[in-house]
């Protein structure tokens, strides 16, 4: 976040098709160490932004497109992305190596997303409600707030929470966050 942008200031001089490949090379780098990571120490490849960047990165290529090409309507693309993001939240667990392959997943759908769902797209409609809008409003605040409620709870608890405790953290996080 912080040494991105001053990489755009430094790179943006060589023309924005220069600096597109440039991100591109980059993202295929950053790729193949989460792919390496993972395998040597997944922990570590998490928490290591190196091996994160392109993730980040793939949002940068959709941005440049879209602002080039304008966000198209493409209901079945658009909603596919978020199909692919449904899925890997229903089906990605702790077992799931993340980052790696399989984080191909919400990243693309991601994109669809970003690329092909305008405000008539049946996808940006189901994005724009107002609860999905309202927990958007809330959800850095609600990212910074979990993490020390959950992990308090879980030190108080001696990692036994149960699933109602769960839900009153949460509820207690939304209300922290909003």
């Amino acid at each position: 976040y912080i040494i991105f942008p001053i990489f755009l200031i430094f790179a943006w001089r060589f023309g924005k098709n220069k600096l597109i490949w440039l991100i591109l090379f980059i993202s295929l780098i950053s790729f193949a160490i989460s792919e390496y990571g993972w395998r040597q120490n997944s922990i570590t490849n998490f928490y290591f932004s190196p091996s994160r960047a392109w993730e980040l990165l793939a949002g940068s290529i959709a941005a440049f497109i879209s602002y080039q090409k304008g966000v198209k309507n493409n209901d079945n693309l658009a909603f596919f992305g978020l199909i692919m993001i449904l899925y890997s939240i229903l089906t990605f667990d702790e077992e799931t190596p993340f980052p790696s392959l399989f984080t191909l997943v919400p990243v693309i759908g991601s994109v669809l997303i970003i690329l092909y769902a305008d405000e008539k797209a049946f996808t940006a409609k189901i994005l724009s409600s107002k609860i999905l809008v309202g927990i958007g409003l809330i959800s850095y605040s609600l990212y910074l707030w979990h993490q020390p409620i959950f992990a308090f709870a879980r030190i108080y608890k001696q990692d036994q929470t149960t699933y109602f405790d769960s839900y009153i953290l949460l509820f207690l996080s939304i209300f922290l966050a909003f």
